[in-house]
């Protein structure tokens, strides 16, 4: 690895680091993937799917962290300046969606399944 690519993976580090300490919970896992078995199996497999691309294009993922506000996020990129939120509709409500949008602290990409 050369200086370039050290220096980026440290400020990559950083970056991972603060989003943690400003926005998640202690003990949020990067990187690893759980299974909620009271989602559908299509809403899992669209956000592991969504996660397993994200890592293979070099990005950290944080899969339903819990946020320091109490709220869950099905994934968030976290290695970025500005995290983006991914969430994963299927079968919610308007009134459900509209509540994301106020209480993330992120912008948040919409993934319809049908």
């Amino acid at each position: 690895m050369n200086n370039h690519q050290k220096k980026y993976q440290l400020k990559k580090q950083e970056r991972i680091n603060k989003n943690l300490r400003n926005f998640f919970e202690i003990c949020t896992k990067v990187d690893k993937f759980k299974v909620n078995r009271n989602a559908s199996l299509e809403h899992e497999s669209k956000i592991n799917e969504i996660a397993t691309k994200l890592l293979y294009e070099g990005g950290s993922v944080v899969v339903s962290g819990k946020l320091k506000n109490g709220k869950i996020p099905d994934l968030v990129v976290i290695d970025s300046e500005n995290p983006v939120i991914y969430e994963i509709e299927h079968s919610e409500s308007k009134e459900s969606i509209e509540n994301k949008e106020v209480n993330y602290p992120f912008r948040i990409v919409h993934v319809k399944i049908e």
